[in-house]
């Protein structure tokens, strides 16, 4: 309870009334972000050759594994522009973060410096929508919910697959009283489209039609 008012009481906490997602947010903007030190010349060649990769090396068929998170979540699927084999998305931009692959049903979330899929997420394809069933995650070094890891393959696919502007999990290692160690966290795990962050439900959210042009053009509030 402490740490959460401690996040409710920064600085960069923007209050539900204010969020057009309608849930309380924090702003993870921040002008030369430190995580950046962290991306070595060896890290980005690393990069630049999965750039040039189909992600096929990446992808084993699976069953649910024990620890396989056992969900129901739906996207929008057009008719026209179903989800094709092969690389979803392929970051080009240096700040973005993650790879996307997807293979017989198959959708492989790998973020560009770890040496495998942190999720794998198994969908369904219907008509006019994908679904995703279950998720395999393979996450390690941080202890977090299985709310929280579902709402990152949620967010992933948001972001990254549709374009669209949606807050992220907040992160179980997030230190409240630290809002620069939260903005630090939120820009390596998910890139320059980790805007803001949320410790609330983030799957249920709206998100296909929301108009987020005022949250955008807020100045970010000093750290």
């Amino acid at each position: 309870m402490a740490e959460s008012q401690a996040i409710r009481n920064s600085s960069r906490t923007i209050e539900p009334r204010e969020s057009p997602f309608g849930v309380g947010l924090f702003d993870c903007r921040m002008d030369d972000n430190p995580a950046k030190l962290l991306f070595t010349d060896e890290h980005k060649a690393l990069r630049a050759q999965r750039q040039l990769s189909d992600g096929h090396e990446f992808y084993r068929p699976r069953k649910p594994s024990p620890f396989a998170l056992i969900c129901h979540i739906e996207f929008p699927q057009a008719e026209e522009r179903p989800v094709l084999e092969g690389p979803l998305f392929v970051p080009k931009h240096e700040d973005d973060a993650w790879f996307i692959y997807h293979y017989q049903g198959e959708l492989m979330f790998l973020h560009w410096l770890d040496a495998d899929c942190s999720y794998r997420a198994h969908i369904v394809r219907k008509r006019d929508r994908i679904i995703v069933e279950y998720v395999n995650y393979f996450a390690t070094g941080l202890v977090n919910s299985a709310a929280y890891h579902l709402g990152v393959v949620d967010y992933l696919i948001k972001a990254y697959l549709y374009n669209k502007f949606v807050p992220h999990p907040m992160p179980a290692c997030a230190v409240p009283s630290d809002p620069e160690s939260i903005c630090t966290l939120s820009f390596f795990y998910f890139g320059r489209r980790g805007l803001f962050a949320t410790s609330e439900d983030t799957i249920h959210l709206p998100w296909l039609d929301v108009d987020v042009r005022s949250l955008l053009s807020r100045k970010p509030r000093p750290l």
